[in-house]
């Protein structure tokens, strides 16, 4: 892999209540290779390199990853077998996430990066009657804080 490869970092939740997939649309070059490189690190909840993986899919189509095999090694907390994965794949290539819960699916871009000092503002659609989640991944080596303010409506922020 190279400078000018795309990395992603991901949350990543396996079951008995998620299903998480990645999806790679390698770069468009026009040129004819024989693959599509991807490499995958996963990390448990305490940011120990749990597995790495490589993958190959053939040119000019979405590889899809099914992350369940890989994700044995991770720890649970809180009743959920949780961790992130850093994905990079060659050249300018997208990244997307699926996450299923039961019957409810998601589909995420790679996250906002956001660096020391920083502020973010990611707008969320909050439904009626169901259970969100909103993962935070720290992907340096450094310990991070976070300050999360949450606002909902006409109440004061949380």
């Amino acid at each position: 892999m190279s400078a000018s490869d795309t990395t992603s970092h991901f949350w990543i939740a396996s079951d008995p209540f998620f299903s998480t997939t990645l999806l790679v649309a390698p770069e468009s070059t026009g040129v004819s290779e024989d693959k599509a490189c991807s490499s995958l690190e996963l990390y448990d909840v305490d940011g120990v390199r749990v597995n790495s993986v490589d993958v190959e899919f053939p040119p000019e189509q979405v590889g899809v990853i099914e992350l369940e095999p890989f994700m044995s090694a991770l720890k649970m907390q809180g009743g959920v077998r949780h961790g992130h994965v850093a994905l990079v794949s060659q050249g300018q290539a997208q990244h997307m996430c699926r996450y299923a819960l039961h019957e409810q699916i998601s589909l995420t871009r790679a996250p906002t990066i956001v660096r020391s000092r920083e502020s973010c503002f990611v707008p969320l659609v909050i439904g009626g009657q169901r259970e969100h989640v909103v993962a935070l991944v720290n992907s340096g080596l450094e310990t991070s804080q976070i300050a999360l303010r949450v606002f909902y409506a006409n109440r004061s922020p949380e």
